[in-house]
């Protein structure tokens, strides 16, 4: 897997925006920590991305989860 961690940051961000989270990102620190994990997951061996994804399925902010479900869908 390669590429530019700085663009896939953006990308990703540009994800939440199109999904209206940019409010509640700006507002709740569980959704900004959750988005930092998940935007990390590109720093992890390509044999433990799989993993992670899942433990943070299991992790997400349940009242954002029908929007962090569209993410990850795409991501």
């Amino acid at each position: 897997v390669k590429g530019c961690l700085f663009h896939y940051g953006q990308a990703l961000f540009r994800k939440f925006v199109s999904l209206n989270l940019t409010t509640p990102f700006h507002e709740d620190e569980s959704l900004r920590s959750w988005f930092r994990s998940f935007a990390a997951i590109a720093l992890l061996p390509e044999t433990d991305m799989n993993e992670a994804i899942e433990y943070l399925r299991s992790i997400k902010p349940l009242l954002y989860e029908k929007e962090i479900d569209s993410f990850i869908s795409v991501s």
